[in-house]
């Protein structure tokens, strides 16, 4: 009778996978064969791990091309946020499933909680769409829960956020939770009015900004979180500038059109 094997925890066997910097699974399944592997790794681990950790033979080998294809490469959250919802998914199991079978666009990861981390990504129920028919009822009743917290600025917000200090259910990026949901900018979801002379001319403002040479929106908002931002120069332009000049963010970043 043949012994059972007693499979090394998924962790323990995926760190010494990825000591040997293999890049293919041919590769693994050699080094199983030749010894360079304890017996105790499963020759398929994607049977074995299959609910005990496997993400995907990339994951396995620390190859992820998922995770460390360059940035520039991937579709835009909000864009990519959207086709996922087209699918009709149900679930993050049922996500995967359409990936291994080779059915997702190049520039759309199969693991977008991580590729998205810090730009976007809320949750599988915001990915897949679930709560999507909950959102424009439920964006004026948080909005309240918001209002009350008595939060002054845009950067009071993050730093909160920072701090896990947001109430459980609220989004820490309403901009893009509820884009197109009742979004009506920072000032409308703090609560907060400003005086025109309060903020610098909007001409002024644009020309400093252009002089920092910024990139990309997302450059921008990490400008703005960083501190560093000028008092009198908001940290939601579109908002504080929408009738004194504002046009788009290439305008505001002094980037043209492709």
């Amino acid at each position: 009778m043949t012994k059972q094997v007693k499979w090394l925890q998924f962790k323990k066997a995926r760190t010494l996978v990825r000591r040997l910097k293999l890049s293919t699974m041919k590769e693994f399944k050699e080094c199983l064969k030749n010894g360079r592997l304890p017996e105790n790794i499963p020759l398929d681990p994607r049977k074995v791990y299959k609910d005990k950790g496997w993400i995907s033979k990339y994951d396995w080998l620390g190859t992820d091309y998922y995770q460390y294809r360059p940035r520039q490469e991937w579709l835009s959250f909000v864009k990519a946020r959207k086709y996922a919802r087209s699918l009709n998914i149900a679930n993050s199991k049922e996500w995967l499933i359409f990936c291994r079978e080779g059915n997702l666009p190049e520039n759309i990861p199969r693991s977008p909680a991580s590729v998205y981390k810090n730009r976007g990504w809320i949750s599988w129920d915001d990915w897949l769409g679930r709560s999507l028919q909950h959102k424009a009822s439920n964006y004026v009743r948080t909005r309240r829960k918001v209002r009350n917290l008595k939060i002054q600025s845009i950067k009071e917000w993050f730093k909160l956020c920072k701090k896990n200090k947001i109430p459980d259910g609220i989004p820490h990026n309403p901009e893009i939770f509820y884009e197109d949901n009742g979004w009506g900018g920072w000032d409308d979801w703090l609560g907060i009015t400003h005086s025109n002379g309060k903020w610098r001319p909007f001409e002024e403002a644009r020309q400093y900004i252009h002089s920092l040479k910024l990139a990309s929106i997302r450059e921008w908002r990490e400008f703005c979180h960083s501190g560093r931002c000028p008092g009198n120069i908001p940290m939601a332009p579109e908002s504080a500038y929408k009738n004194e000049g504002w046009i788009d963010w290439y305008d505001w970043l002094g980037k043209p059109k492709n």
